[in-house]
């Protein structure tokens, strides 16, 4: 390993079964890091612990504290303690505020905001001195209402989840707590009922289009990954450094207006 690497490092990836999370579970075992994969269901993310050096693949829902207890405690068990914690879950609707019931707004908020917190309040106690968890979110929370339309309720969920973060900075200040927040990314995971509205589809293009936000590129999800590990690997090198906001956005031009 080069001077600055993830040798000995123990992390728990969350979301690791495919996109940006996958992406960060190989990077970082490339690194030399101990990673243990998290997931809902699915038998992708054992491929994934399998490619990442074979460590243990935990299967849970992370809006159930049990679950999460559960996760953090076989994740410590297996590498003796935790030194890093990378959150990406975050399912989202293109569908307008009057279409949604509890029901939509549960599938979103639930993972984003309180299995964030479930994952948080679980893995602290195996946490180390100084230790970094960083959590996805979304540059949807900046713009503006005309350029929310449609996913405004995302937008929402990851504003609340970004103001959960400061909460526990603020209660646990032995720790760091780092929020990223990124924009148009490739290679994740497509929800079907992004493509149930053709005509919402097409205004929230427009209007994204209009407010300058959609780029002539995206940021590829495996090297966004592979960038997060990178990072995490710094924070972890500078206890003393903190990084209370990430923004990141593909380096692209904006395309011109429609």
């Amino acid at each position: 390993m080069g001077p600055f690497s993830l040798e000995n490092q123990r992390l728990l990836v969350v979301g690791a079964s495919s996109g940006i999370g996958r992406g960060f579970a190989l990077a970082a075992s490339d690194l030399g890091a101990q990673v243990a994969c998290a997931a809902r269901t699915g038998s992708t993310v054992e491929e994934v612990a399998a490619a990442a050096g074979g460590g243990p693949a935990i299967i849970g829902d992370v809006s159930v504290l049990a679950d999460c207890v559960r996760i953090a405690d076989e994740a410590a068990r297996a590498f003796g303690g935790l030194d890093g914690v990378f959150y990406t879950p975050a399912p989202g609707y293109h569908l307008l505020l009057r279409s949604h019931d509890l029901e939509t707004w549960e599938a979103q908020f639930r993972p984003i905001v309180v299995g964030a917190s479930n994952i948080t309040r679980a893995v602290l106690p195996h946490l180390s001195p100084k230790g970094v968890i960083a959590y996805l979110s979304s540059v949807s929370t900046r713009w503006s209402p005309h350029s929310q339309y449609g996913m405004s309720s995302y937008a929402a969920c990851k504003a609340a989840l970004e103001t959960m973060i400061k909460g526990w900075q603020a209660e646990e200040p032995n720790f760091r707590f780092t929020p990223v927040v990124i924009g148009s990314t490739v290679g994740v995971s497509r929800r079907v009922q992004h493509e149930q509205d053709p005509e919402l589809e097409a205004e929230i293009h427009r209007r994204l289009a209009g407010g300058g936000i959609l780029r002539e590129g995206y940021m590829e999800a495996e090297d966004l990954g592979r960038f997060l590990a990178e990072l995490v690997m710094m924070l972890l090198a500078h206890p003393q450094i903190a990084a209370h906001e990430i923004v990141l956005e593909p380096s692209a031009p904006p395309i011109a207006s429609l």
